[in-house]
């Protein structure tokens, strides 16, 4: 199984997310999953296990089962842009459509969630264009990356604060013809 399939299955996806940012025990995982089967959600678990995503931290004997903390293996879930690009535009659409459908889902719980306050959104919109290169677009990831990295934990010193999933796509212009019909910047 390759790095995308690994990364983009919607209950994996899940699971990196929840042991993203924070060392997680397994039954805490369950909890934020009641949706899912206990015995499926652990398949999931020890398959991100064994590809070295997650890592387990401790292993504690709880009534007569192990309890494992897990978190996230650093730089587990990036894909280099060169690993996408191999990919036939065929299977670079059904990632797409895997990604796609895990943030409809995101989208669909968070709405149902009974914690929201109804003057907080569900999700917050953008689209930008921007001029790339490919070694540009691995520059800007970083960038993305160590500017937000400081509110991957939460701060003491802002009340209120909540738990928000940011996700982006980066994807060509589907209505420029070629190179010649590219805009010149003013």
């Amino acid at each position: 199984m390759n790095r995308i399939e690994l990364i983009l299955h919607p209950i994996r996806a899940r699971i990196i997310q929840a042991a993203a940012y924070e060392t997680i025990t397994t039954q805490a995982i369950a909890a934020r999953m009641p949706d899912v089967p206990q015995t499926t959600l652990y398949r999931h678990i020890n398959l991100l296990i064994d590809n070295g995503m997650l890592v387990v931290v401790r292993e504690t004997r709880v009534r007569g089962t192990v309890e494992r903390e897990l978190r996230l293996a650093e730089e587990s879930v990036h894909v280099e842009l060169a690993d996408i690009a191999a990919l036939s535009e065929t299977e670079q659409f059904h990632y797409f459509m895997v990604f796609y459908s895990t943030l409809m889902a995101d989208f669909a719980r968070a709405g149902q969630a009974e914690s929201r306050p109804i003057e907080i959104p569900i999700a917050l919109y953008s689209k930008d264009k921007i001029y790339a290169t490919p070694e540009e677009l691995a520059h800007l990831r970083e960038q993305i990356d160590a500017l937000i990295s400081p509110y991957h934990q939460p701060s003491d010193e802002h009340a209120g604060q909540r738990r928000w999933f940011m996700s982006g796509i980066i994807m060509l212009d589907p209505d420029l013809k070629d190179e010649s019909d590219k805009e010149k910047p003013e």
